[in-house]
């Protein structure tokens, strides 16, 4: 196994968010009236945005948002680890740099609901919530954006094989050649299980036996794939492979029927500095129009019949985060990670 650390970053990590924290506790936040809402997030001017969304549904979002409110928007991507423990670092200290932030762990807004790090949310702050459905929306708190399921990516160049199912993955012919997500990320360690699971422990058991280029992050990751650093990365997502597909790169992405997937969830930080352009922000993500924005081929929604959203897989599974920790040793050992 060879460990392949990566820092997963966007353009805007070289951006020092000056002054962003520690003003938000005294602005007001207006409620009951949505274009008094919208005046006062333009009058903020800024969001600051922490995510570990793939850079294509980030940008989409962006792009999207700053055309309809013109507020500008600041972001920060980095894997889920690193994300999670650099906003609670600045949480505990009383100063917050996000506005909004989104992780894909429901087990971290546990937590940072019950450490005080997020505000409570209705309709009458952020407008969609009136038409979001309500199991999706927990703890008045924090939601469920988008659904983006695992699937197996190859490099259609250098690859021996070309992988269609998850049994396929596990083929001698690509030792030393199969890059596989680190455990610490709580979505790969997911579909470690599940797999486990349906297709037996002896499975990873053999998917660790292939020697697997270990990274932090499968977004680099498979950029690094593309270039003939490896030939097959699991667990991939569309949102990943189909922005390198467009730019030419020698790749394939095949989502089998039997898989989980990322769960996003975001929430408003309390004590944002831009609490306004924050639940603003919220309301467009969970409105339809921002679902058809971040899930556009390459993400399903919770809302029905989104346009270019993806359909998820006839055997697609939830994992229970609380079933991921208490198999996380037993999924290392089996990997051999």
């Amino acid at each position: 196994m060879k460990r392949t650390p990566i820092v997963a970053t966007a353009a805007a990590l070289a951006l020092v968010l000056a002054g962003c924290g520690g003003g938000g506790d005294d602005a007001e936040v207006v409620t009951d009236d949505f274009d008094a809402l919208v005046e006062a997030a333009q009058e903020e001017g800024q969001l600051d945005w922490y995510s570990d969304l793939p850079e294509a549904i980030i940008t989409n979002a962006v792009e999207a948002f700053e055309a309809k409110y013109d507020i500008d928007v600041s972001y920060i991507r980095s894997v889920s680890s690193q994300l999670g423990g650099r906003f609670a670092g600045e949480a505990e200290a009383g100063d917050p740099q996000a506005d909004f932030l989104n992780i894909a762990s429901q087990s971290f807004f546990q937590e940072a609901v019950s450490q005080g790090w997020f505000s409570e949310l209705t309709d009458d702050t952020v407008d969609s919530l009136a038409d979001w459905p309500t199991e999706y929306l927990y703890d008045d708190t924090y939601a469920l954006i988008n659904v983006q399921p695992f699937g197996i990516a190859y490099n259609t160049e250098t690859s021996p094989v070309q992988p269609q199912t998850w049994e396929e993955v596990a083929d001698d012919q690509l030792q030393g050649r199969l890059m596989m997500g680190d455990t610490a990320v709580v979505a790969y360690s997911g579909q470690y299980l599940h797999l486990s699971e349906t297709l037996g422990e002896d499975y990873l058991s053999e998917l660790g036996g292939l020697d697997p280029i270990v990274v932090d992050s499968l977004v680099p990751g498979t950029q690094q794939m593309a270039a003939g650093e490896a030939d097959v990365a699991v667990p991939s997502l569309m949102a990943v492979v189909q922005p390198l597909i467009d730019q030419g790169a020698p790749l394939e992405f095949v989502i089998p029927d039997d898989t989980t997937g990322v769960n996003q969830y975001g929430g408003v930080v309390e004590g944002a500095e831009h609490p306004n352009a924050a639940r603003l922000f919220m309301s467009f993500l969970l409105s339809r129009e921002g679902q058809e924005v971040i899930t556009a081929g390459i993400a399903a929604s919770v809302l029905e019949d989104v346009p270019g959203a993806l359909e998820l897989p006839a055997e697609f599974a939830q994992v229970s985060e609380t079933d991921i920790n208490d198999q996380q040793d037993a999924i290392d050992e089996l990997l051999g990670f």
